[in-house]
């Protein structure tokens, strides 16, 4: 399960920097995360733990992807757009664990800065 959840500025509502991001993420994760670092145009938040099926002994029957693979890292990326300043919080291949935190950054992001969520699902 991957998704985006972009967070957009509109009329007098100022895109974080960031530097702000950064802090917000520290604080946000403190010591949920492994690892917090900045890479050309996006952080990359490394969680603690690999991504898991949540229904892994309610419904054994039911294919679960994680048991057939070696175990995979959970990590969140948040993308600044600098050109219009939207903030894009990113999973790949994550788990619902993984989704839940990145879908909740958005939204902390959203409220503090007065931006406007819009997640991929509505699509």
């Amino acid at each position: 399960m991957s998704a985006d959840w972009f967070v957009r500025f509109k009329g007098e509502a100022v895109p974080p920097t960031k530097e702000e991001i950064g802090s917000l993420l520290c604080n946000y994760f403190d010591a949920a995360a492994s690892e917090i670092r900045w890479e050309r145009d996006r952080y990359y938040v490394t969680l603690h733990g690999s991504c898991s099926f949540p229904f892994a002994e309610l419904a054994p029957d039911v294919a679960d992807p994680y048991k057939s693979e070696k175990p995979r890292e959970r990590w969140i990326e948040v993308w600044l757009d600098r050109k219009d300043g939207t903030v894009d919080v990113i999973t790949r291949m994550m788990d619902n664990y993984t989704n839940a935190l990145a879908s909740d950054v958005a939204g902390t992001i959203a409220r503090f800065w007065h931006g406007e969520l819009d997640d991929d699902d509505d699509d």
